[in-house]
């Protein structure tokens, strides 16, 4: 019976270690079909890991994602195996962000079911795009990772700043991880971080007609921090000064190869019924907490308007970095997965309230 209760009350979270599983042998068979390494990076990381081990340095400079994967391979002592075993448990893992930025954003939206947020970790784990960017761009994926995880501790540091010391500073950490993991995620996670402190203060500053002193001290001290933390970096690691020129360089017009085919097809996911719906509802959430002046400490501080801020930035930013064209353009659209599986169980989620409803109306009105 004590077996029993247990698995009704934990159910949620049993089912979210479940799709982790299945997302991690799913991904160990893909990767581990063939005895080669996969994707145009495979080999460069191989050699870089081996450098690791033998020196104590990868073979060249670049961000240190090889660091990440190095222990698996010691472990198994097969570059081979252990670069994939690394991936697909940092690929795996993104299921349990995924589900807790889903639950919170379903729970304002009193939808108490926990399907959303499961739907949410499966189709981060099942997507097409994820399969491409664990083969492709390993770099990117754990980008996406450490980017989620900014993402759920952002919201919970600025739902009480004052526990900056806390929340703040895992912040600050994940936000320089997505920096060493790749220059274009980092940089994906910079606007997103900058424009959620932006509008914080700006919604406070609409809501309550003055500016929240303490929470810009708290702002400028974290700046200060993240500069700080920049400056060393770059000292340390040089090599980081020369991958935000790369950066400059896709903003001056560098042109891509790719034919676009594959990209159109891509992004046709974005016109979904349900993840049309989902921004639909994204954007009513957004809206009704910045009008709402009932509530002003609780609306201000709710994860639910700065969640709805954040998806809907992430969204804009990789449509945009998609359609431009670049040499770049098939990492950014191969991210648009994250937006789709954190956006369409909202959309599925509405579709159901609403047949639910409507159901419920037809049912009254033949009793009637």
């Amino acid at each position: 019976m004590a077996v029993i209760t247990f698995i009704k009350e934990k159910s949620s979270i049993i089912l979210l270690f479940s799709i982790f599983l299945f997302s991690f042998i799913l991904d160990i068979y893909i990767l581990t079909r063939y005895n080669l390494s996969y994707g145009m990076d495979g080999p460069f990381y191989d050699l870089k890991v081996l450098s690791i081990l033998q020196t104590g340095f990868p073979a060249s400079n670049d961000p240190p994602l090889v660091y990440m994967l190095t222990p698996f391979v010691a472990l198994t002592g097969n570059s081979f195996l252990g670069i994939k075993i690394g991936m697909s448990l940092i690929g795996s893992l993104m299921v349990f962000p995924a589900y807790f930025l889903t639950e919170t954003f379903s729970n304002k939206l009193d939808f108490k079911s926990k399907v959303p947020a499961l739907l949410s970790a499966f189709l981060i784990a099942i997507s097409v795009s994820y399969f491409q960017m664990i083969g492709d761009f390993m770099q990117n994926l754990a980008g996406v990772f450490f980017l989620l995880l900014l993402i759920y501790f952002n919201l919970k540091w600025l739902e009480n700043t004052k526990k900056w010391h806390k929340y703040g500073v895992i912040t600050l950490i994940l936000l320089l991880c997505n920096i060493l993991t790749h220059i274009y995620t980092g940089m994906l996670a910079i606007v997103i971080f900058v424009s959620l402190l932006i509008f914080n203060i700006t919604i406070i500053k609409y809501k309550t007609g003055r500016l929240p002193i303490f929470d810009l001290k708290v702002f400028g001290i974290m700046g200060l921090l993240i500069i700080g933390a920049l400056f060393a970096m770059f000292t340390i690691y040089p090599i980081m000064l020369s991958k935000f020129t790369t950066v400059i360089s896709f903003f001056s017009g560098t042109t891509s190869s790719n034919t676009g085919i594959e990209n159109s097809v891509n992004l046709t996911l974005l016109l979904t019924i349900p993840f049309l719906l989902g921004i639909y509802a994204t954007m009513k959430t957004l809206f009704s907490g910045i009008k709402d002046r009932n509530t002003i400490q609780n609306i201000v501080k709710n994860k639910k308007t700065l969640l709805s801020w954040v998806y809907l930035v992430m969204t804009a930013v990789l449509i945009v970095l998609s359609i431009v064209p670049s040499d770049y353009q098939s990492r950014f659209v191969a991210m648009v997965f994250v937006p789709i599986a954190l956006i369409t169980p909202i959309g599925l989620k509405l579709i159901k309230s609403w047949l639910s409803n409507n159901s419920q109306e037809i049912i009254s009105l033949k009793l009637d």
